[in-house]
């Protein structure tokens, strides 16, 4: 009995010296501080919402699932990384259930949003300009919820979604003077269209 005892009283000290967040909990971060983004989302647990302000600097990295990060409507991630292919100033990598709104994503030596690898992202109110690749690249079997998007002046596709890839595409998307196609879909991707205006203008 006291050994039993014993134990629950350790694990219960172990349980709550677990480094992280809470779940559902809101965390603010100003990007003007020391710390980096990152550290803060590996503390992070599902069901996290990460409230961002300023100006940050990517590449920034999810792997985890059921996280938010919210940019407010005026938060920037900005590029900050080299121009592999396969980089982006934000990736969300093998995770599922990723919330990114209110947040504008611009000037990557590549793509600047990069979902990868059978992640899931809602991505709602989002600007993506001024990248060297891609402005929102899915790839590799993952799917995106896209509503009220702004894709302007990027090198390569506005908005590219391929290899099984999919995405629901809603609100206002806008597709505008992008070095390519504004939106491509390839490689077996889907697309459902509901309740949406497009606007794709001034593309190669």
């Amino acid at each position: 009995m006291y050994k039993t005892l014993r134990l629950i009283y350790i694990f219960t000290i172990l349980t709550f010296a677990l480094p992280g967040f809470t779940k559902d909990q809101i965390v603010k971060f100003d990007c003007e501080s020391n710390k980096s983004l990152n550290s803060i989302i590996a503390k992070a647990n599902s069901g996290t919402v990460i409230n961002i302000q300023g100006n940050c600097q990517g590449p920034v990295y999810i792997d985890k699932d059921g996280i938010t990060l919210d940019g407010q409507g005026t938060a920037i991630l900005e590029g900050n990384h080299d121009n592999n292919l396969l980089q982006g100033i934000l990736i969300i990598d093998q995770a599922r259930k990723i919330t990114i709104r209110n947040l504008s994503v611009k000037s990557g030596k590549s793509h600047g949003i990069l979902v990868t690898r059978n992640s899931s992202v809602d991505l709602i109110n989002i600007t993506v300009e001024e990248n060297a690749q891609n402005g929102i690249f899915v790839m590799q079997n993952s799917t995106i919820h896209l509503e009220n998007a702004l894709a302007r002046d990027n090198g390569n596709y506005g908005i590219a979604v391929i290899q099984n890839s999919s995405a629901a595409i809603r609100g206002n998307i806008l597709a505008i003077n992008n070095a390519n196609s504004g939106i491509l879909l390839a490689d077996n991707a889907m697309a459902d269209v509901h309740d949406s205006n497009i606007h794709v203008k001034g593309n190669l």
